[in-house]
């Protein structure tokens, strides 16, 4: 786990804290931080040797595919996570 990604938590009230932001710029870049964290999780619980791998390196767009073709997120989701990600690079 990267270190950006150690500070992000996931206790649910300060989650729920983050995303009641009154900036909506704050919250989409808020929730894309927990949302890529989430998927980087999710992919290095598929891997045999996390060492030899850094999926934290991957752009968040090839971290969803990967996600979704490891099994770890269903591929009805793909749409408002490249949604998410199109609304953070605006």
């Amino acid at each position: 786990m990267t270190q950006r990604e150690a500070r992000v938590s996931f206790d649910m009230s300060t989650l729920s804290r983050h995303l009641n932001a009154n900036d909506p710029l704050a919250l989409v870049i808020r929730a894309h931080l927990y949302v890529e964290a989430a998927l980087t999780r999710k992919i290095e619980s598929a891997l045999v040797n996390q060492s030899g791998f850094d999926s934290a390196k991957l752009p968040y767009p090839t971290k969803v595919k990967l996600a979704v073709g490891l099994g770890k997120i269903d591929a009805r989701d793909v749409g408002g996570l490249i949604g998410l990600n199109g609304l953070r690079n605006r």
